[in-house]
Parts: structure tokens; sequence; C-alpha cells
């Protein structure tokens, strides 16, 4: 019997002993300069990080910062709350002010290095006239939101609300029933309860402050934890004896470690293409290349003559006729180019990478991108169209050559087998062209008549 009850006590022991050694995955992460957009998706990423196996979690937030804007704080802050991992620590160990208090007392529980600061967090808002602290219409959210993180996680919810709002006078009420921090409300109601030797209060927090505190202050008022140095010190505090720790680096540059596939596919998409655009617009700009990259997809077959492909002064003077059988607006607007492709993929790219950051859905982001980058394919190609018109308006129209005569500038290769250039004049100017030719090859100097058109820049010829 004896024996049983020595091993059972073994057992115990042993379990005991292997609980007590339990490993933590420790992820600190740095909350350090303005709180914005980027910091929100970086923490977003960061707090879902999964642990080595089948540790528990321990999430160090080190928190440097000033605050910024309180829309993204509320981003972060959501993130935190959501964790699906683990545990949170704020450790502040410069400051913590503004927003980045917001964020710290959305954590379990704050630590607080010997030199850190806590508190401050008046809204404020950007007028021509300079920074001015917002009203009691965004103050009340704000302080709702610090009422429901300060009683989630154990912390004074009256000096909380006193971080935002200077007008409150926060009172430490002892009475028999409990000492409690109270507003002035709060405190009259506790003084009509009770005799006035029973009710002793102190002013902790005077009207026209705002709630800042430094380690010492943050101890005795019941939000930090511990004041330490390092994040051993933590650890031990909360006594974990075994665990590994992983520090993520701040938010550098894009943040490429911790984007997902999908953010990184619209990177991939948007910069060749911005670049491709770039070098195009400055092509354009010099006078090279817009003319083939415009019509690069267009098809040209060698049935004109049946197919309606030429334009013969007898036949069709005055109407606009592309090789490929479309008139009039059709025959100038081109959709499908090298160049609205490029436009696209510019626009999906950048346009998707915006959806993304505003946190959107994958269907919303996916279904906008595409509208932008097809509404952004129309509106150039109607912008080139557009200027093509201008221009020509002011120019004599390549369909006034049709029936002159002129020579032949550079080579007409035989049988539309590539274009040359020729000179006619047309209105009294001598203008070159662009020309093709059916029959045998027309050598430089050469007499030609221009007999049609192909597409809508290149002249029909033949050899006289």
């Amino acid at each position: 019997m004896r024996r049983a009850i020595f091993a059972l006590l073994v057992l115990v022991c042993l379990a005991a002993g292997t609980a007590a050694q339990t490993k933590w995955d420790v992820v600190v992460v740095p909350v350090s300069g303005v709180v914005d957009f980027k910091l929100a998706r970086h923490l977003s990423r960061a707090l879902q990080v999964k642990a080595e196996g089948e540790s528990p979690v321990l999430y160090i937030l080190e928190m440097d910062s000033f605050g910024g804007r309180v829309d993204a704080a509320f981003q972060i802050v959501d993130s935190v709350l959501a964790s699906p991992n683990g545990k949170t620590v704020a450790y502040v160990k410069s400051k913590a002010i503004s927003a980045a208090a917001m964020i710290a007392l959305s954590c379990n529980a704050i630590y607080m290095h010997e030199n850190a600061t806590l508190g401050d967090c008046a809204p404020i808002i950007h007028t021509f006239d300079g920074p001015k602290e917002a009203g009691e219409k965004f103050q009340s959210p704000l302080r709702a939101k610090f009422r429901a993180l300060a009683a989630k996680n154990g912390y004074p919810v009256k000096l909380a609300e006193a971080m935002i709002t200077k007008e409150m006078q926060i009172y430490h009420v002892e009475a028999p029933g409990g000492s409690f921090y109270g507003d002035e409300t709060e405190y009259r109601h506790a003084v009509d309860s009770l005799s006035d030797s029973l009710v002793n209060a102190s002013i902790v927090v005077k009207t026209g402050e705002l709630l800042t505190m430094n380690p010492e202050e943050a101890l005795k008022l019941g939000f930090s934890r511990k004041t330490v140095s390092s994040v051993q010190e933590i650890l031990d505090d909360m006594q974990i004896g075994k665990y590994s720790i992983r520090r993520l680096s701040p938010p550098r540059g894009l943040g490429w470690t911790l984007m997902s596939r999908f953010e990184k596919m619209y990177w991939f998409l948007a910069i060749p293409a911005t670049i491709l655009f770039l070098i195009m617009a400055l092509l354009t700009f010099i006078g090279l290349g817009e003319s083939e990259l415009a019509d690069d997809l267009d098809v040209d077959t060698d049935a004109d003559a049946d197919m309606g492909g030429d334009v013969h002064a007898d036949s069709h003077a005055g109407m606009h006729v592309a090789h490929d059988g479309t008139t009039g607006f059709f025959a100038s607007f081109h959709l499908f180019t090298v160049r609205n492709f490029i436009v696209f993929f510019m626009m999906f790219g950048w346009s998707g990478i915006a959806m993304i950051r505003s946190n959107a859905h994958l269907p919303a982001t996916i279904v906008v991108s595409m509208v932008i980058g097809m509404v952004m394919m129309f509106l150039v190609s109607l912008m080139f169209y557009l200027v093509s018109k201008l221009v020509h308006s002011g120019n004599v129209s390549i369909r006034a050559a049709i029936g002159q005569c002129g020579d032949a500038y550079l080579a007409v290769p035989e049988k539309r087998s590539g274009t040359g250039k020729v000179n006619v004049i047309v209105e009294g100017k001598k203008i070159e062209y662009k020309a093709m030719t059916k029959g045998k090859r027309i050598s430089t100097g050469e007499s030609v008549k221009v007999v049609g058109l192909v597409g809508s820049d290149i002249l029909l010829v033949e050899k006289l």
C-alpha cells in the first residue's frame, strides 16, 4: 500500500514538473514611431505569428511612441483583441502617449521601464488655424473605447477616461465598503450616502489636467504591474521559466516580409507596368514609338482587294476605312493595344494595393481593381483618339493624298511585305508618308501614284 501511494506521489510530482516547464514562445513586437496604417498592418500580421509547435504564445509590444492617427490605433486595438494565438503584454520602454496609450490599454498587462511615460490621450484635430483639441463629439466614443479596454483588462475605468478629457476631476474615495476611483458625481454620491467622517477622499486628477503617469504613479494607480528594465524581468515576474524569444523587426519600407501572397502579386504587376508606362510616355514625348505601339495588335491582311481593305478615290472618297473593314470612330479608336494593357496592369496593381492597405475584403479588392484598370484603359484610348483627331484637324488629311503623284524617298518593299516612305505634294505641301505597294519593289527616287490607304496612316502606291 505504501509503495502504491509513493508511486502515485512520484507521478504527481513529475506531472507538476512537466507543467512547470511548459515552453513559451515569446514574440517581441516593436511599436515605435508614428501610429499610422503602415504600423497597423505590420502589427496585424505580427500578432498572427504562430507558435513553434504547441507552445503558448506571449506577445510583448515594446512601446516607444508619441501616438498618431486614432483610426489606425483603433485598427491596432482590434488586432490585439482579436489575436488568436496568445496573451499580450505592453512593455512601455520609453513612452506610450496619446493613441499609443490606447494600444497599451488593450493589452492584458502593462509593464513600464523606469524612465517611461504613459497617458495624455486628448484627441487633436488639424485645422487651417493649426492643431486643436477635438470636441465632445469625438471624445465621447473614444472614452467609451477606453472604458471598455480598462474594464476588460482590469485597469481603473475612471482614470482611463481621465487620459482623454481634462474636464473631469477624479477622486480616490475610501469608504467602509472599500475604495474606488470616481468622478465628481460619484464622490458626491458617496458623501451623501455616508457621513463625511466615514468618507476619506483625495483628488488624483484635477480639472484641466490629463492623466499622464510615470512608472511609480502607474504602479500606484493600478495600471502598471511592475517597473522593469528588460523583457527578461517581465518573463520572471510572469513566472515563465522556459521560453524562446523572437524579436520582429519594426516596419521598414514596404514591409515585404509580412505581405500576403495576394498583395505581393499586386506589387509584381504594378511596378513593372509603371516602369514600362513611364518609358512609353518618354518615347511618346520625344516622338518615338507611339504609332507602332498604338496599332501593334491590329491584324493586317493581304486580302484587301477582296475584303475592302484599300480605299480608292473613286469609290470611298471621304470615308475613313481601315484595313480590317471598320469605319469611322472604331477605325481610329484602339482599345486592345500593348500600351493599354500596360495601363490596365498599372492601375489594376496600384488600386489593388490601395484596397488591401485600406483593409478591404478580397472579393471587393479584385472587383474594384479590375474595374479601375478597365476604366483607365478606355480613358487612355479615348484620350489618344481625341488627341489624334485634334492633330489631324490642323493638318492635311491623309485622304487628300489619294490620286496624287510623288516619288519614293525610302524604297517600298514588294507585295506589301513592309513599308517605305514617299514624298507627295498635297494641297501645295510636300508631305512625307509611309507607303506600301501590292506590286514590285519601288526603288528610291522612282515616281509613284497614290491609289488608296492601308489602315489610317499608310498610303497604298503603285509605280508609274
